[in-house]
């Protein structure tokens, strides 16, 4: 058991070397030399590169939910790198020791998970090359077709959007200061349907400001208390792939009794969605091997076979004898009931 009065130290000496040497300028230039999550403009020998998938279970929970292409889950592509300054890393990245955990996880904000939560319901009717899209084809599709619907249309200004959440309750023994993100440089608050966003683009940089003056303006983000605020704080990440970041946060299992709890209960219902029974789709429709399941096991099966949930996700059968899969404290779901209405013209294409 760590000693309360032990200082709290979170190592990342590994993480240095987990890109190699020609990729890191690389993950650098497109992040314009500053921390992608508090805009904190780094010298050449400041920062870290990290990674979204940051070990093996991410990576292959990330292609077996099918989140994202296995072919885009390269742990060690620029695209699953971001740079991050010494104080944003315990956000952002698992340390070394496994006395700590990271603190928070970036995922799709909560109008695109609104837009998952509509569209998977329509896929079972769907052919099986639809049913088999991966979230990042559904919301490339998206974009490609941002109009088509009124879910559409109210999702389209919010992609490649992402918001911070906590991955678990604040160790008591943490100050209260440890949590809060300190943000330089903040973009002026914009007004969609009603509502201040506050939307931090590494591609608006302006790298010609000095840096003294980029950091002379700064906000907290208290992560813990986020929902208190008027204003929603996101990041706009076109170059990160949504489904690697849901595969990050499904692997370490977040829980939505923190932070922005709808926004995590919402994130938890797409998982159940996307599971390939929630997407209608038999293991026989694979592989002709897998028949040996009889229909009456797969009828009331919630989650794929292929693939084990997190430890902290159980199995609980609904009032009308299917199944649904909650995370702690998450009412019981089920197909038929407490989801969202099918998108309107929402049916994805097939890739």
């Amino acid at each position: 058991m760590l000693s309360q009065n032990r200082p709290v130290i979170f190592n990342y000496q590994n993480l240095p070397t987990f890109f190699k040497k020609k990729v890191q300028p690389l993950i650098r230039a497109e992040c314009k030399s500053s921390c992608v999550l508090c805009h904190k403009p780094l010298g050449p020998d400041e920062g870290v590169c990290v990674p979204i998938l940051q070990d093996m279970r991410m990576k292959l929970r990330t292609s077996a939910l099918l989140y994202a292409k296995e072919g885009d889950c390269d742990m060690k592509a620029i695209s699953n790198g971001d740079l991050a300054c010494s104080t944003c890393l315990k956000f952002l990245a698992d340390p070394d020791s496994r006395d700590y955990e990271r603190m928070s996880v970036l995922i799709p904000c909560q109008q695109i998970l609104d837009y998952l939560a509509s569209v998977f319901p329509t896929l079972p009717s769907k052919d099986l090359a639809t049913r088999m899209q991966t979230v990042d084809q559904l919301l490339e599709d998206l974009e490609n077709y941002p109009s088509s619907s009124p879910e559409r249309r109210a999702a389209a200004p919010f992609l490649h959007c992402y918001q911070l959440q906590p991955v678990r309750e604040l160790i008591p023994r943490y100050p209260k200061e440890f949590s809060n993100v300190v943000l330089y440089d903040p973009p002026a608050c914009t007004v969609i349907d009603g509502r201040s966003y506050r939307i931090f683009d590494t591609a608006k940089i302006d790298t010609s400001v000095p840096a003294d003056k980029r950091l002379s303006n700064s906000i907290v983000l208290p992560l813990y208390e986020q929902t208190a605020s008027d204003v929603v704080t996101l990041w706009h990440l076109p170059r990160r792939s949504a489904g690697c970041s849901m595969g990050c946060a499904a692997t370490l299992a977040i829980v939505q009794e923190v932070g922005d709890t709808k926004l995590c209960r919402t994130f938890w219902l797409v998982f159940f969605l996307s599971t390939l029974s929630g997407r209608g789709v038999t293991p026989a429709e694979l592989n002709p091997a897998f028949d040996l399941y009889t229909p009456e096991s797969l009828a009331t099966r919630p989650v794929d076979i292929f693939f084990p949930l997190p430890p902290s996700l159980e199995l609980a059968s609904s009032s009308q004898g299917s199944s649904s899969v909650n995370p702690p404290g998450l009412e019981r779901l089920s197909l038929s009931e407490g989801l969202p209405a099918p998108a309107e013209g929402s049916e994805a294409r097939a890739g």
